[in-house]
């Protein structure tokens, strides 16, 4: 069945055609300008397999893909938090001044549900091009949850989507990709220069590029031994490698999440969920994004003992 508006809710009126228990897949035919949105809006993570995922900035539905998401815990009492913005006023002199403030809030704690890191694959299908999830549904009620949050992924993205059934000619997928694949960005090449061409900058506000900046300038500063930037599950992340303090930050480009503190093996530990992180305590801080950051920041990388709220 052929899908044509903004999202769906009730996900069995959209399986009538489909018999229970039917396997099928969701996607699209492809065209030149899918594959071109491909280029601009997803990262490629195999390329011989033609797997890619799209990148967390396109939409709520892609950033849960990717990122995960944090969704307020009304069981508990509101806490103070702090929510930075970038300003720029002129004094009565005509002088312009801009910088960054934080403005406080009452807001309740958050949960964090772990993303769903749905990948895409592109296929030929008797000499037709389609782009599906790289993943098998199956007309039950158990696959509801997933099989509505792909439907909007793929209406969030281009605006339409279709179910195919394949009973007896089935395509051959790809297994999950559980790896994170880092790319090394130059020495001296500062983390915005490395990317700044790339695709996250056209859908990124000015306001989060400035934040991004400014966060990223300050680590820069205790001159990190390596840096690296993220693929598949960690889109958008880059790893701040301190060989000789045996310290590695891991952040996002994205202001609101947290710099995640290891002290080795980081490597093998950010091919986890961020859920699987914190629920095992495997970093050894976990800093917020909020007023207090730097001064955490400055802490570890200099060494000081200090107790971080986790």
């Amino acid at each position: 069945m052929k899908i044509s508006k903004k999202r769906i809710n009730n996900v069995k009126n959209y399986l009538s055609d489909l018999k229970e228990n039917q396997d099928f897949y969701i996607g699209i035919y492809s065209n030149s300008k899918i594959k071109e949105k491909l280029k601009k809006d997803f990262e490629c993570l195999d390329s011989k397999a033609n797997i890619y995922m799209p990148i967390p900035i396109l939409g709520i539905n892609s950033e849960r893909n990717v990122m995960g998401e944090l969704i307020p815990d009304k069981t508990k009492p509101k806490i103070i938090d702090y929510k930075a913005r970038t300003y720029r006023l002129k004094d009565w002199q005509g002088n312009w001044h801009e910088g960054i403030a934080e403005d406080e809030y009452r807001r309740y704690p958050r949960k964090y549900i772990e993303p769903k890191n749905f990948s895409f694959k592109l296929i030929t299908k008797e000499k037709t091009d389609l782009l599906i999830i790289n993943k098998n549904f199956r007309n039950n009620e158990k696959e509801y949850k997933d099989i509505k949050f792909c439907i909007n992924l793929f209406l969030e993205l281009f605006s339409e989507v279709e179910t195919f059934k394949l009973e007896n000619n089935m395509i051959k997928l790809n297994p999950i990709i559980s790896t994170v694949n880092w790319t090394i960005i130059p020495k001296g090449e500062k983390v915005f220069e490395a990317r700044k061409d790339k695709k996250y900058y056209h859908k990124i506000s000015p306001s989060s590029i400035k934040l991004m900046n400014e966060r990223f300038d300050f680590i820069e500063q205790f001159n990190p031994d390596r840096e690296f930037q993220g693929k598949a599950g960690y889109t958008g992340y880059i790893v701040f490698c301190f060989d000789q303090k045996n310290i590695y930050l891991l952040d996002s480009i994205l202001y609101g999440n947290a710099t995640y503190v290891f002290s080795d093996n980081w490597e093998n530990v950010s091919k986890l969920t961020k859920k699987e992180i914190i629920s095992n305590h495997f970093q050894k801080s976990r800093i917020v994004h909020n007023k207090n950051w730097k001064q955490y920041i400055t802490k570890e990388l200099k060494n000081d003992l200090y107790n971080l709220q986790k």
